[in-house]
Parts: C-alpha cells; sequence; structure tokens
C-alpha cells in the first residue's frame, strides 16, 4: 500500500520477519535518516529565503 499527499509519501508495504536481524537494521537505518537532504538546500540572500 502507498499513498501521496501533500509532499510526502507513506509506503506501508514493509515488513520484517521476526528474526531477521538484518532487515530489522535496514528498515531502522531508513527511519532514522534525515527527512531533508541538506545538500540540496540554498539559501537565497537576496530575498531571505531557502528552497
Amino acid at each position: 500500500m502507498q499513498r501521496e499527499h501533500g509532499g510526502f509519501s507513506l509506503n506501508a508495504s514493509a515488513f520484517v520477519d521476526a528474526d531477521d536481524r538484518n532487515a530489522l537494521r535496514r528498515l531502522l537505518s531508513y527511519c532514522i535518516r534525515p527527512a531533508i537532504a541538506v545538500n540540496r538546500l540554498h539559501y537565497m540572500p537576496d530575498r531571505e529565503r531557502v528552497s
């Protein structure tokens, strides 16, 4: 199941078997990543805006 709404998307198809520690580690690594890619942000001082 996947849904996109207002600038974000939700995917509820991920699952981890109870004894699959590597899959759990991968899922948690994905969950803790930053929501914003800082290297893609640009500050425009003349407009005092970040895009």
